[in-house]
């Protein structure tokens, strides 16, 4: 009985992994397939790769000021979410380049003299919105040649499953080499 339910156990565990793999080939496609030759696509671009990178809420994104971003090391974004509540997390070089470049090239394009602080805005100058978000999402990854339904919230899931698979491969790669486990 024990053997058969680490059988099944570990065929959820491969068809999980698979899922991952496919959902991270999926997000490349979708980066991939942003055209940042203007200001909106390279505001939608770094708004995407933070997601990826940092596991943000939509909220938490949408609630990100200028004064949130540390560009100097380490390098990190102070998120506000659910219940007020503040946490610092790391952002990679990849999501931060991106910030960089749609901050300095994007973003002064966009700002009208009633803008907020809010550092992604849309094309009228405005913070975003849930939904605003949601089409933006929706339409590149069209664009990106992929059919599957999409929502903001399945950015943070990759992340979450990226972060969690990196861990595990981690741990496999310590128990094969290391002498001490």
């Amino acid at each position: 009985m024990r053997l058969l339910r680490r059988v099944k156990k570990l065929a959820g565990a491969k068809k999980e992994l698979a899922a991952a793999r496919n959902r991270a080939a999926e997000v490349e496609a979708l980066l991939g397939g942003i055209n940042q030759g203007t200001p909106s696509g390279r505001r939608d671009y770094a708004l995407f790769a933070l997601m990826l990178n940092t596991g943000a809420r939509v909220q938490e994104i949408l609630n990100l000021k200028i004064r949130d971003v540390r560009f100097d090391s380490p390098h990190q974004v102070r998120l506000l979410g659910k219940g007020n509540k503040e946490r610092v997390v790391p952002v990679g070089r990849r999501a931060l380049a991106a910030l960089e470049r749609y901050l300095s090239a994007g973003r002064p394009e966009l700002v009208t003299a009633k803008s907020p602080a809010n550092v992604f805005l849309t094309r009228r100058g405005t913070a975003f919105a849930h939904v605003t978000l949601w089409l933006r999402l929706k339409q590149w990854f069209r664009r990106s040649g992929l059919s599957r339904n999409i929502t903001p919230h399945m950015l943070r899931h990759s992340f979450a499953t990226h972060r969690s698979e990196e861990r595990r491969v981690g741990k496999e790669c310590r128990s094969r080499w290391s002498p001490y486990h």
